[in-house]
């Protein structure tokens, strides 16, 4: 029986080894910016948003600059160490932050710090290596522009500061933003011994105002992780959190002790690559969904064009919920709801209940039909504004290794608001193969 959840795995997927025999792509800046465009129409609305990780990119990526992409099949058993990086927290809270971009370096290096005892400088706000860091690799916990970058943006910087090789693995828990760790393919094996996880608050003005600005925090089981870290980054009456709602950054740090079969998806950086090189070619959603077709891992389908007629947020312990309205130009309505990430778009039908045309895990992407890509807090904003968005909605299966991952797909049953049956896809008649 499967009792670990997904971050006690994520261990597991790094499969950390060497470089020396493994095919090394090196991906230049306008593949980097490719990779977010992808990253940002694959995240369902969530996943951070695609214009602040440009801009962290292009504050820190020469034109000459490139970062190594390695695939999860080239890795081979060793010593070497690994950090999966994320965030944590509501959508609302990670959209406020000045710079969430800032922190992953000083982050990993800290933790690698903490946890193995070497030597460190302190800079004020964290510590970190004077020496080359243990990390080797890096990978994404789930999808979304910020869940892409981060591991970018940390290896570029701790090359250059370090003059080291950090890899980034050609995978991730999920092609997609999710609402909680444990909707994440990551959970395939319980590791035994707990294996903590570092927390970076979101400011360090912040965090100073109201406690320390780094913690590791141990789980005392895999089922219980995420609850210890919403505890940690959640303010309640009396007792504000240093982390304001939202972790800036999550390190999960471990040595590669289990390596075969890593049970994460695969070749998610490629793909966003891909996805993001076709939105440059062409913004036209029904092009993008022609694209997708034409790759044979993922079906797709442009749900509706219409523009946004209205939408609410509310964010609590670490989620933001919201809905989006939408209204096609023939005068069919549908409603998105969300948890950070789209869940489940409904048909608005009169008289009767909302039919459910889209449901998580499947992608519930938004393409704006003008501008770049948008997550759901940059579309809250511009409606708040007094803008009616027109947007075209897709529908991208879900990747095969989640459709049949019994206690993921069990999860996702949590986590789509006003529906509890079982996972349908009215949109198309089966996964992909």
């Amino acid at each position: 029986m499967k009792k670990a959840i997904a971050a006690s795995s994520l261990a597991i997927a790094l499969c950390l080894g060497g470089h020396a025999a493994a095919d090394i792509r090196q991906l230049s800046k306008s593949d980097i910016q490719a990779i977010l465009i992808g990253a940002t129409l694959l995240g369902s609305g969530g996943g951070g948003s695609y214009q602040s990780a440009l801009a962290a990119i292009n504050g820190t990526m020469a034109e000459t600059d490139t970062i190594g992409l390695i695939s999860s099949d080239d890795l081979v058993p060793d010593q070497k160490m690994g950090s999966v990086l994320g965030t944590i927290g509501s959508a609302e809270a990670v959209a406020s932050l000045k710079a969430p971009l800032s922190l992953p370096v000083n982050a990993v290096l800290a933790y690698a710090t903490r946890m193995l005892g070497d030597g460190y400088v302190d800079t004020g706000f964290v510590s970190y290596h004077a020496q080359a860091p243990q990390v080797s690799y890096l990978a994404a916990i789930e999808g979304g522009a910020h869940q892409a970058v981060f591991p970018l943006l940390t290896a570029l910087s701790v090359n250059k500061k370090l003059q080291t090789e950090i890899l980034v693995i050609d995978m991730a828990g999920s092609d997609r933003a999710v609402p909680s760790l444990e909707l994440a393919v990551l959970d395939q094996y319980d590791l035994g011994p707990q294996i903590p996880l570092s927390v970076m608050a979101q400011s360090s003005e912040y965090a100073t105002a109201h406690g320390p600005d780094f913690a590791v925090v141990n789980s005392g089981g895999a089922d219980t992780l995420e609850a210890n870290v919403r505890h940690l980054i959640t303010s309640v009456p009396g007792f504000p959190s240093p982390y304001n709602g939202a972790a800036g950054l999550v390190a999960y740090h471990t040595p590669a002790a289990i390596i075969n079969p890593a049970p994460a998806l695969r070749g998610t950086v490629t793909d966003a690559l891909g996805l993001g090189k076709a939105f440059l070619a062409s913004r036209k959603a029904q092009d993008l969904v022609a694209y997708l077709q034409q790759q044979g891992r993922v079906s797709a389908v442009l749900i509706a064009d219409g523009h946004v007629t209205s939408m609410t947020q509310a964010s609590d312990y670490g989620v933001t919920a919201g809905t989006i309205a939408l209204t096609d130009q023939a005068g069919t309505q549908y409603v998105i709801h969300y948890l950070n990430s789209n869940a489940i778009m409904y048909l608005v039908q009169s008289g009767s209940a909302p039919k459910p045309v889209v449901m998580g895990p499947d992608i519930i992407g938004i393409v704006p039909q003008t501008g770049d890509p948008i997550d759901n807090q940059e579309l809250y904003a511009a409606f708040k504004a007094g803008q009616a968005p027109v947007v075209s909605v897709i529908a991208v299966s879900v990747m095969g290794r989640v459709g049949h991952d019994s206690y993921v797909m069990t999860a996702w049953r949590e986590h789509r608001p006003g529906y509890i049956g079982t996972f349908q896809q009215p949109w198309h008649s089966s996964l992909p193969e």
